[in-house]
C-alpha cells in the first residue's frame, strides 16, 4: 500500500499540474494594439510631411511614438492645415 502511494502520488501531481496548466493557457484574446497606421514626419519642417508606417495612437501615454522604420524619427498626424503637428502616442 505504501510502494503505491508513493508511487501514484507523484503521478496524480503531475497530471493535476498539467490539466492546470493547459486549463489556465487559453489563447489570448486581442490585447488592444491596433495596426500600424499611416503616419508622418516632419522633413525637415511641419509643413514638410514624408509618411512612415507606426505603431500609434492619439491617446497620449506620455511617450512620444516613433516610427518603425529605421532609423526611428518622430512621428505625427496632419491637421486641418495639413500640416504634420498632431502628436501621437506610442501604445502601450
Amino acid at each position: 500500500m505504501k510502494t503505491f502511494i508513493k508511487v501514484m502520488l507523484p503521478v496524480a501531481a503531475f497530471a493535476l499540474a498539467s490539466a492546470g496548466a493547459v486549463s489556465t493557457n487559453a489563447p489570448k484574446k486581442a490585447d488592444g494594439k491596433k495596426p500600424p497606421i499611416a503616419a508622418f514626419v516632419q522633413n525637415p519642417s511641419s509643413t514638410s510631411c514624408t509618411p512612415v508606417t507606426a505603431n500609434c495612437s492619439e491617446t497620449n501615454t506620455h511617450v512620444n511614438c516613433m516610427s518603425i522604420e529605421i532609423p526611428a524619427k518622430r512621428a505625427f498626424l496632419k491637421d486641418a492645415s495639413n500640416a504634420c503637428v498632431v502628436e501621437l502616442w506610442r501604445i502601450q
